[in-house]
């Protein structure tokens, strides 16, 4: 079910009285492969926020599309998409953009609390006790932090860092130098309204190698193949004084 009504597929619901799902059932002379049902997360259509229907909803009508409290998405004029579940530093979305990180969030703990037969609530703890409270990419930035040159270029000049979140990092099985460090580092401070266009930036790497910005659509920005998802933060080093820009992208 959409906001627009049913939209037809390939699948059929069925409910089993058992908590163990077989693996597949016959129909008749058909094996059809089983697997768990996972319902897409409940997003109010009226504040836009997770966990409930505009039928239960006590929020302020927002805007899908842009945030806004002042008008519905049926008027948005904005050109400027922006989620109301996300905070400060987002990489530009409407609510119902299915790469919103909070959007992935919602889904995961659907997934958890289907495959496990969990209730929502244990589903979430689980959730959260496997993803602590830290930034995406808090060990690519942790890494830098530990190597003593690449920290000293952050500490020399400004600049931007586009690190990996921590998921992209945990697949790399490259070796981890300072090499790689100073690839994702950028000689200039930027902000994701200064990436709106296809460019190559020069890196700190030997050579000033480049990594190339590319942009699709609005509010999509790739540096070279992976998406930045969170932007504009900012991350302090040794000193108050000491700051550089952060980008954190995922390989889609």
């Amino acid at each position: 079910m959409t906001k627009r009504g049913t939209v037809s597929t390939n699948n059929i619901i069925l409910t089993f009285d058992s908590t163990n799902l077989p693996s597949e059932i016959r129909v008749g002379y058909v094996k059809v492969r089983v697997r768990p049902f996972v319902p897409a997360p409940m997003r109010c259509f009226r504040c836009q926020r997770f966990g409930h229907t505009k039928d239960n909803c006590r929020g302020r009508p927002t805007c899908s599309k842009c945030a806004s409290q002042d008008h519905t998405d049926e008027t948005c004029v904005s050109e400027t998409p922006r989620c109301v579940n996300c905070g400060e530093g987002q990489t530009p979305h409407s609510a119902y953009d299915r790469s919103c990180p909070a959007y992935v969030k919602e889904k995961e703990i659907m997934t958890i609390k289907a495959t496990r037969n969990l209730s929502f609530k244990e589903a979430r703890e689980v959730y959260n006790q496997s993803h602590p409270k830290t930034s995406y990419a808090q060990k690519f930035l942790d890494l830098v932090k530990g190597d003593e040159l690449v920290s000293a270029y952050i500490r020399r000049a400004e600049g931007t860092v586009f690190a990996p979140t921590n998921a992209a990092l945990q697949k790399y099985k490259g070796e981890r130098s300072a090499n790689v460090l100073l690839y994702h580092i950028v000689n200039l401070a930027m902000s994701m309204e200064q990436l709106t266009s296809e460019r190559s930036v020069p890196t700190r790497l030997k050579g000033s190698q480049p990594v190339f910005v590319s942009v699709p659509r609005p509010g999509h920005v790739f540096i070279n193949n992976a998406r930045i998802v969170s932007s504009d933060v900012r991350a302090t080093a040794e000193t108050q004084e000491d700051q550089v820009g952060v980008s954190e992208t995922r390989q889609d």
